[in-house]
């Protein structure tokens, strides 16, 4: 299994060419004239990876076919960052959550700089138990989560020999669930 890296989510942005770019932006604009009423994923993320973001976006929807709120894409006219700490954005951000059946932090090295992460990490653990780690790393490595972050999996990828690529989420490298079945309330299990 595979952690995501900057490289990895680079080519996704380069493949996706300016046809594709174009063709998000055009979905984009439906998206905000019949918002969804659910979501697969709350993508926490820091607003410093946006780049990433948009890859990883791409990947989440396109190849596993998870419906993915990010707070800039679906609702691009609010006033979320991270100089903007109000009531009225906590609560349409906490609205936002109670529609998302789980929460992926992005971690990176933007993300420690984020005010919000935290609080949604902590508000979506209380409200859903559906909280995974998709670190962004460098090169290929390891990853240790810190602080609070190592108490909730990770998520890594995996291909198989089919060509297929699977999504995991990870309590250590060999206890560990297909991410749909997480999504579904299952948890990781220990693997021979």
């Amino acid at each position: 299994m595979a952690f995501f890296t900057k490289s990895y989510l680079s080519s996704i942005r380069k493949s996706m060419g300016m046809t594709k770019l174009a063709s998000l932006e055009k979905s984009l604009e439906d998206e905000l004239r019949s918002p969804r009423s659910s979501y697969d994923i709350f993508l926490s993320h820091s607003r410093g990876d946006s780049a990433q973001v948009i890859a990883l976006k791409e990947e989440l929807e396109n190849r596993y076919d998870f419906s993915t709120y990010v707070d800039w894409i679906e609702d691009p006219f609010s006033r979320i960052n991270g100089r903007n700490i109000s009531k009225e954005n906590a609560k349409m951000l906490r609205d936002r959550m109670a529609k998302c059946k789980s929460l992926v932090y992005v971690h990176s090295v933007n993300s420690e700089t984020s005010k919000w992460m935290p609080w949604e990490t902590g508000y979506f653990d209380s409200l859903k138990n559906r909280v995974a780690i998709l670190p962004i790393l460098k090169d290929n490595g390891s990853f240790r989560g810190q602080e609070y972050l190592g108490l909730y999996p990770y998520i890594t990828y995996e291909k198989g020999d089919n060509g297929s690529i699977y999504l995991w989420v990870n309590n250590s490298p060999s206890e560990y669930i297909e991410f749909n079945r997480w999504l579904k309330g299952k948890e990781p299990y220990k693997h021979q």
